[in-house]
């Protein structure tokens, strides 16, 4: 799996973050293209893969349904998308026509760092995504070595799990069984958070973005 990422004008390469994401093993490499940098993901690939792929037509998961509740709120996707795209100006796109679902407690589990005695939070530099507190893992046991090894390192840190995870519109989000545990409101909350990623996202501006 891969990432091509079109500079804008006026940007350059920035050699020395990608291949301290290599050397994370972040990503397994990257080459350049012209104006595009091309990034060949690691970690996160395989769970990328299984929301793809294994996520059933939002319609034939309506219809097979057996919790009346989260048959209700499948129902209810369909007009949610077109209120965000005609009402609300977001772009949809392919997201949210398609179900993925799921026992798991959370999508992903996410790593968060802090210095011990500052209030510094640790940070991860990722293509698209610019700087961010945080870093996210399919598999818990991954999030849990990379917390202990900040730990080891002098850090504090915490480690919990998401409601819903996001390709910012880039490939075809689905919806899960996660997102709907909590409710209706909840439920189309996260949509509409979701779908206003998809819309505007400023790399590196994690409290703006949320």
């Amino acid at each position: 799996p891969l990432a091509i990422i079109g500079l804008p004008g006026g940007c350059e390469v920035r050699h020395e973050q990608l291949q301290e994401l290599v050397k994370a093993g972040t990503i397994a490499h990257y080459e350049v293209r012209g104006r595009d940098v091309v990034c060949y993901f690691t970690q996160l690939a395989s769970g990328q893969l299984r929301l793809v792929n294994e996520q059933a037509p939002l319609l034939a998961a309506i219809a097979s349904e057996q919790d009346p509740a989260r048959k209700r709120m499948l129902a209810m996707v369909p007009d949610v998308r077109r209120f965000a795209q005609d009402v609300l100006q977001l772009r949809p796109g392919r997201s949210y026509t398609g179900y993925f679902a799921t026992e798991s407690e959370g999508m992903t589990s996410v790593v968060a760092a802090s210095e011990r005695t500052r209030f510094v939070a640790y940070t991860w530099w990722f293509p698209i995504a610019g700087e961010v507190p945080y870093k996210s893992f399919f598999d818990e046991t991954d999030a849990r070595a990379e917390a202990a090894a900040l730990y080891a390192d002098g850090y504090d840190t915490w480690v919990g799990s998401t409601t819903a995870y996001s390709t910012l519109g880039i490939l075809r989000d689905p919806v899960t069984t996660i997102m709907m545990r909590h409710g209706t409101v909840a439920f189309v909350d996260v949509l509409f958070h979701e779908m206003v990623h998809a819309r505007l996202y400023v790399p590196g501006q994690t409290e703006f973005n949320e």
